[in-house]
């Protein structure tokens, strides 16, 4: 039986327990077990349907309930539909898998300057226009993750990188501040919770944070101290935008990460 039906003698018994597979005689001294030409063409069709994905279960309610190949028309039809699924959503993993090796390429190389003094100095910046999905919350700075958790589930393919949080505050709150954290998108998204706008165009106050979130601080007071000293005027929302920080799945070198603060300022030229 092993050697006609290319089944092995392990699958042979257990199709046995399972009462797919009946031997017609069974021999008491020696043990061997003798299967008939039905219980061979049975084998055929065991192995033929496991090629098509059918689970032993599905296998069995088949034997059990068919007597010719037009009774097999539902289960087929039931399994493509089932394997037709199971494609869309292996392919919708597949994209999954190479937007995420995307972002963590791009988290592994944050953009560069030519003038590396720059990124560590005050500068002035012109940002366009972008469209903003974010989850508005009030709370602590560190729960920001939680937004932008929320935003990357419903964005997906559409979240371009980095994320980028708005606080609404003109000053610190150790508690009950206001924030929204999010990603720019390719287009606008409609999901309850979920605040998408289209950001304006600014020209801000830059300074880009080397290091641990803890020690922003310093890096506020210095642009705080340039928009004072050259008597310039802010507009809320301040903007900070993580360059390099926490990974997918690591939380990476905290003295590594990279912020850049962008506070914006009204135009003197603007009446």
């Amino acid at each position: 039986m092993s050697i006609i039906t290319r089944l092995s003698v392990k699958a042979i018994r257990h199709y046995q327990t399972l009462g797919l597979l009946i031997p017609s005689y069974i021999d008491e001294e020696n043990g061997y077990h003798y299967y008939n030409e039905t219980a061979v063409t049975k084998a055929f069709s065991i192995t033929q349907l496991r090629n098509l994905g059918f689970s032993l279960e599905q296998i069995k309610s088949i034997l059990k309930n068919c007597t010719d190949d037009r009774d097999l028309i539902q289960y087929l039809a039931g399994q493509k539909n089932l394997l037709s699924e199971m494609i869309v959503e292996t392919k919708n993993k597949v994209k999954d898998i190479e937007y995420m090796m995307k972002n963590i390429g791009e988290n592994m190389n944050p953009p560069k300057s030519k003038d590396s003094e720059v990124l560590q100095t005050v500068y002035i910046k012109d940002i366009d226009t972008f469209i903003f999905a974010g989850f508005k919350m009030k709370g602590r700075y560190e729960e920001v993750g939680q937004a932008f958790a929320k935003v990357a589930q419903v964005a997906k393919r559409h979240l371009i990188k980095p994320a980028l949080t708005l606080f609404f505050d003109s000053e610190y709150k150790e508690v009950n501040a206001s924030f929204s954290g999010g990603f720019q998108v390719t287009k606008g998204i409609k999901i309850a919770e979920i605040d998408c706008q289209k950001l304006p165009a600014i020209k801000a106050i830059c300074i880009r944070h080397f290091g641990s979130y803890t020690t922003l601080g310093s890096s506020y007071k210095a642009i705080f101290n340039f928009i004072e000293k050259e008597k310039l005027e802010t507009e809320l929302p301040y903007r900070e935008l993580y360059h390099k920080g926490p990974g997918m799945f690591f939380r990476g070198n905290p003295e590594k990460y990279i912020t850049e603060i962008q506070i914006p300022i009204k135009d003197r030229n603007s009446k």
